[in-house]
């Protein structure tokens, strides 16, 4: 379709682990329960960066079309904090209750069958996003904490490990069919499922062998594939007794390119690829990493990237609208009194002593709140404080960093580097005055940071991080950013240094040393950094350039870029429904002139027909095979365009491959009446085998795609089978 005249979808159900709830709900919980139990909630509801993101992107696709959320509704928390010694400490928050006094409960009460047959009931909660509508999936038992660790098993049992594990494929089957099991009961079928990470691998509903497998309610769903992660940790093999113990449909591991023989083990993001109708990383250099990773190298063609954004309505203070008019005067005396504002609320929320806020009043404010996990690189700036001669420079930069974020309680490696931060600190008066380390880092108070920072600090290995959001909400309130060049950095910042002629840059670039960041990198950025904060013009500058990246940042640009994307995969899809019916129009002509489509089908020729695809090593692999009729061909085909990009592969093997082309093998079995050799199906083959040429000499894929199906729609028409007159599924490459 023309960008003029876009197809839309009617319904977008997007499913996440987890899903920020909307500021209001979170102020309502602190008015009621007290601000404690707003950042338990918060946290509950948001680990990282992708809580906040699914419910900006589920808000502002529903300004366009309809759009249902997902998620699961979580029964605790862990909070985490440390004594003034330097000892961290966790406990588990129950929170449910305080879920419950904000969403409304619907009248659904589901039950679904677990992988082990055990029947659970589900009770549904709702709340308004907007113009959306986001559920949250009730079940305290299952759903006992978001991303169960060991530690989470009850301590009698025999393997926690065992049970987390299985409490883990638990919450996702819980997630994935219940989201079916919802859009039953509402009513609602959706145009697309957007799975957000591979913990939502059970929202396909013909992956595994249950009742959703064959549900004609989803059979005009398109699925797509929303990575967040470049790391092994959010790209799980499983085991072959995993794999059994879900069900999946072997049709989707035996003779497929996901099941890695050296692992002796599924890989389910390159299932999920393969199976989905598109896919895309959430920056560009995201999606240039996934096509690096050895296993996703044979789906480049279908890995897209929609670059993240985040809402101004929601991060951007609104004292900052307009701020493109403003005076340079006035916009630094706005920037400096958030920085105040921010000042004041730390040295209340962290009981600081007296003299703190008056010594740090004027000295810049450095925000590092990011997940805590190993490549974000936290560890940079135990680093620098242990050495002393970085610490030296580090204390005459006049900087204040204030860290934080959340550390999962099976994350050992992590906690290690938050123990040596706070060791160091909680020993020296001069850190403490300089490093406030932040606690419960979490989504309802985040927005008071983000407003009030002069810059934003984001470090990771290189090529780990798949976008960040964090600088981003910086940005729109005027703040710098310290940073590698990675993730969607590259997209809407400018580095001090390699800004073009009349360009305005808005950050610092670390740069990277075998792949990593350094203390001494990361502190050189810094040092520059404060140098351009005491250059007033330069720093009037750096903040206006920071607002302008609006344009890029803002969520509004990735519901855009997500619109394009929709309509590229249902353009796809509509031309091959094109392809099919023009296929079946013709046989159906062709049956009122030729034989009668009885004997037609009853014809068959000797041996079989294998259904195939290449390998990168050039042997074919058999997905299908059947005794050589048109109707078993036909129910081949069909069973092949379930299967997605290895579908695909497979009309392109029977295209472009001429001994076992689709063409030749209804023309052998035709042979088989000597009434048909040469009669009007000769001419119908001529022009086909013509068409189906010219697109391989193209080199164009969907052109030979089209082709298979203009010709087995062909096939169907002339049997004259009304029954199954409709294009089958298929996922499609572009």
């Amino acid at each position: 379709m023309t960008q003029e005249n876009p197809l839309r979808p009617g319904l977008i159900v997007e499913v996440a682990m987890e899903m920020a709830l909307m500021p209001d709900l979170l102020d309502k919980v602190a008015k009621l329960h007290g601000q404690r139990a707003a950042w338990e909630v918060g946290m509950s509801s948001s680990v990282g960066g992708i809580g906040p993101l699914l419910r900006e992107r589920v808000i502002s696709q529903a300004e366009q079309t309809e759009v249902i959320g997902v998620s699961l509704l979580y029964a605790s928390v862990w909070a985490q904090g440390w004594h003034v010694w330097g000892q961290m400490y966790w406990h588990k928050k129950p929170v449910l209750n305080y879920w419950h006094s904000v969403l409304e409960k619907t009248d659904h009460n589901l039950s679904i069958k677990l992988f082990d047959d055990t029947d659970v009931s589900i009770q549904v909660w709702k709340a308004s996003f907007g113009k959306a509508t986001v559920y949250f999936l009730d079940h305290p038992d299952i759903n006992s904490v978001i991303y169960p660790g060991p530690e989470d098993a009850p301590r009698q049992h025999p393997s926690r490990n065992e049970w987390a594990a299985t409490q883990r494929q638990k919450q996702s089957w819980i997630l994935g069919r219940g989201t079916l099991a919802l859009l039953k009961a509402l009513g609602k079928k959706p145009d697309f499922i957007v799975q957000s990470e591979t913990p939502t691998v059970f929202a396909h509903h013909r992956l595994v062998q249950d009742e959703f497998q064959s549900d004609p309610f989803f059979e005009k769903t398109s699925y797509l594939f929303n990575d967040h992660t470049p790391l092994e940790y959010a790209h799980p093999i499983w085991p072959l007794e995993t794999i059994k113990q879900v069900k999946v449909d072997p049709r989707y591991y035996e003779n497929h390119p996901a099941w890695l023989p050296e692992r002796q083990g599924l890989d389910v993001t390159c299932l999920l690829i393969s199976i989905n109708e598109g896919t895309y990383g959430v920056s560009e250099k995201h999606a240039r990493v996934m096509h690096d990773m050895p296993t996703l190298r044979a789906f480049n063609d279908k890995i897209d990237s929609v670059t993240n954004g985040v809402s101004a309505e929601i991060w951007q203070s609104e004292d900052f609208s307009g701020a493109e008019t403003f005076s340079d005067d006035r916009l630094l005396a706005l920037k400096n009194a958030k920085r105040k504002e921010l000042v004041d609320w730390l040295w209340r929320r962290y009981k600081l002593w007296h003299t703190w806020q008056d010594r740090i009043q004027e000295k810049p404010l450095l925000l590092w709140t990011r997940r805590v996990t190993s490549y974000k690189r936290l560890d940079i700036l135990w680093q620098i404080l242990q050495a002393p001669s970085l610490k030296k420079r580090f204390l005459a930069t006049e900087v204040v960093f204030l860290v934080g974020g959340r550390i999962h309680q099976n994350d050992f490696v992590c906690q290690e580097i938050m123990y040596g931060l706070l060791d160091l600190i909680s020993q020296d008066r001069q850190l403490q005055e300089r490093v406030v380390v932040i606690d419960n880092f979490n989504v309802w108070e985040a927005r008071r940071l983000y407003q009030g920072a002069d810059a934003s600090i984001m470090l990771s290995d290189k090529g780990r991080e798949a976008s960040a959001t964090g600088f981003m909400k910086v940005q729109l309130n005027g703040g710098m950013v310290i940073c590698n060049n990675d993730g969607a950095i590259p997209e809407s910042v400018t580095f001090k240094g390699n800004e073009a002629e009349g360009q305005a840059p808005n950050g610092f670039e670390v740069g990277f040393t075998s792949g990593k960041p350094t203390p001494e990198g990361f502190l050189g950025a810094v040092e520059a950094f404060g140098v351009a904060f005491r250059d007033q013009r330069e720093r009037v500058r750096m903040i206006r350039a920071a607002l302008a990246s609006k344009t890029q940042v803002g969520i509004e640009r990735t519901t855009r870029d997500l619109f394009k994307f929709y309509d590229k995969v249902l353009s796809r899809g509509r031309e091959r429904q094109a392809a099919w019916e023009k296929g079946v129009q013709a046989g159906m002509e062709l049956s009122l002139q030729g034989p009668e489509s009885g004997p037609i089908s009853l014809l068959q020729a000797p041996g079989s027909f294998s259904w195939s695809y290449l390998q990168d090593d050039g042997r074919p692999v058999t997905l299908d095979k059947h005794p050589r009729t048109l109707e078993n061909l036909l129910g081949g085909f069909r069973y092949i365009t379930t299967l997605g990009t290895v579908g695909d592969w497979s009309l392109l093997y029977h295209t472009g491959t001429p001994k076992v082309s689709l063409l030749e093998e209804i023309r052998g079995i035709l042979s088989q009446d000597p009434n048909l050799k040469g009669a009007a199906a000769d001419g119908f083959f001529s022009e086909a085998a013509k068409r189906s040429q010219t697109a391989i000499e193209n080199l164009y894929k969907e052109s030979m795609i089209f082709s298979q199906y203009e010709l087995m729609g062909f096939i169907q028409g002339w049997l004259g089978s009304a029954a199954l007159a409709s294009v089958p599924q298929n996922s499609g490459t572009r």
